[in-house]
């Protein structure tokens, strides 16, 4: 609802959105692109892409921002996305797994020349996001196919975001 109305007002939020569903006949007003981008940085980070992890695993992810390296050829994708997909200054996207990622995209962002980047956290009252949730766990919500999930790519190994070698992220180089 809170995308929405920031779109109406002017705030672009890009093509193509994630689909409605029965659950959501109006839509989430979701960019796939970011989505996607999303699950891979959440995978990189060791989590599930749904941003489903023990608490304290998700508490430890800020300090593991840094380590995390966005190969070159998915950064230029990126920015090539966002400068092809919006005419406007003001863009967005929602995804509520932003507030996992937020410190990653805070540097990716910067480093594309953004200065002026302002969050919209939207906080819903605990039972209805466990509702949601609950919901998107058993098949019913936008989140229970693959295909909505990476905006129709599937759950496929990480591709162009990887972690540095450098404590709880080793194994993979970037």
């Amino acid at each position: 609802m809170v995308a929405r109305a920031l779109n109406l007002m002017g705030l672009e939020l890009g093509q193509p959105l994630l689909e409605a569903t029965p659950d959501n006949p109006h839509g989430y007003w979701e960019n796939t692109f970011f989505v996607q981008v999303n699950a891979e940085l959440l995978q990189t980070l060791r989590c599930d892409p749904d941003g489903f992890a023990p608490p304290e695993q998700l508490l430890q992810l800020p300090k593991l921002y840094e380590r995390v390296v966005v190969e070159n050829h998915r950064r230029e994708q990126i920015r090539q996305f966002i400068r092809d997909g919006f005419s406007s200054s003001v863009w967005g996207w929602k995804d509520p797994r932003t507030v996992l990622t937020f410190g990653v995209w805070q540097r990716l962002l910067t480093e594309f020349g953004y200065s002026d980047i302002r969050p919209v956290v939207v906080v819903r009252h605990p039972e209805t996001a466990m509702r949601s949730l609950i919901r998107a766990r058993a098949g019913h919500g936008r989140r229970s196919h693959p295909e909505r999930r990476t905006g129709g790519h599937g759950r496929q190994p990480v591709a162009g975001i990887q972690p540095n070698p450098v404590g709880p992220l080793s194994g993979t180089t970037g």
